[in-house]
C-alpha cells in the first residue's frame, strides 16, 4: 500500500473536486483526500511526497488532458497561458 501526499490532485468530482493525497492498494485507488486524515487511517502505508505535483485522472488522450487543466486556470504563468491559448483554439 502506498500513500501520495504533498500533490495537487484533481478528482473530477464535483462534492470533492480537489485533494492533496491518496492511497493505492493493488494498483487501485482506493481513497483520496487531505494527507493529515490518510496518515491517520493508513499509518502503516508507505509513503512518497509528490513535490507539489498535479494529479489528474487517467485520461486516454493526452490533449484532453492538457485542456482540462488550462480550463481550470491551472496555467498561470504568460508562457503557459500562450500555450494554452494554442491548444484551446487548435482542434
Amino acid at each position: 500500500m502506498k500513500l501520495l501526499y504533498n500533490a495537487h490532485i484533481h478528482t473530477q468530482n464535483p462534492s470533492q473536486p480537489t485533494a492533496s493525497a491518496l492511497v493505492i492498494d493493488r494498483e487501485r485507488i482506493i481513497e483520496v483526500g487531505n494527507a493529515d486524515d490518510l496518515f491517520k487511517q493508513y499509518p502503516n502505508a508507505e509513503r512518497q511526497d509528490m513535490n507539489e505535483r498535479i494529479i489528474v485522472p487517467g485520461l486516454t488522450d493526452i490533449s484532453n488532458i492538457i485542456r482540462w487543466l488550462c480550463k481550470r486556470s491551472i496555467a498561470k504563468q504568460t508562457q503557459k497561458q500562450n500555450v494554452c491559448a494554442e491548444l484551446l483554439n487548435a482542434r
